[in-house]
């Protein structure tokens, strides 16, 4: 599961360290091979430390349940969604909407409404709010939505779908940094053998 965002920059420091080893590393070796490794490695270095950050914080032994379980009474809402790592229960009496903020994933040939090629749904958040005026957002979270929101309207729960203009396509944005950050170390590599 992806990383709150105040998590992300731990993993990002981590990750300049590697960084600032594999430039040394080009520094030393003067090699082309090396710098598209060291590349490589400082990239890929990123998930695993998020993957590493991720295991430790979404690991909960005292409340091990990490599913959303609804019944006509209540919506329990695990641990692991919280910073507190306290698992919440709202009543149904309690809950005024739930509000999902979506937009499909890009497919080859756009967003054309008569595109036979099926597209995923991609959530950007869902917000659970209150009578008490508190909301309980999952954010930048993973979830099973279809089979959320297909449960939530079964038992005839407030939901409201908006649909932003935002892209769904993380995969698409990792591509277009790997890339750049490839080139930026060919180039860095270059610089130092031709130039200096």
């Amino acid at each position: 599961m992806p990383l709150p965002k105040a998590q992300r920059l731990k993993a990002k420091i981590i990750t300049a360290a590697v960084f600032i080893i594999a430039c040394l590393l080009v520094w030393q070796t003067q090699s082309g091979a090396v710098a598209i490794g060291a590349a490589i490695i400082t990239y890929l270095s990123y998930f695993l430390i998020q993957m590493f950050i991720a295991n430790k914080r979404y690991f909960i032994q005292e409340s091990p349940l990490c599913e959303i379980k609804i019944n006509q009474e209540q919506i329990y809402l695990p641990a692991l969604l919280f910073d507190d790592r306290k698992a919440r229960t709202l009543e149904r009496e309690d809950l005024l909407n739930v509000e999902a903020v979506w937009n499909f994933t890009r497919s080859k040939s756009g967003y054309d409404i008569n595109d036979p090629e099926p597209r995923r749904a991609y959530l950007f958040s869902v917000i659970f709010k209150t009578r008490y005026g508190n909301t309980i957002p999952l954010n930048d979270w993973s979830i099973e939505h279809p089979e959320l929101f297909k449960t939530l309207v079964e038992y005839n729960y407030p939901v409201t779908m908006i649909r932003t203009a935002k892209r769904g396509s993380p995969i698409t944005v990792h591509t277009k940094w790997f890339f750049l950050f490839v080139f930026m170390c060919i180039l860095i590599h270059s610089l130092i053998k031709y130039v200096i």
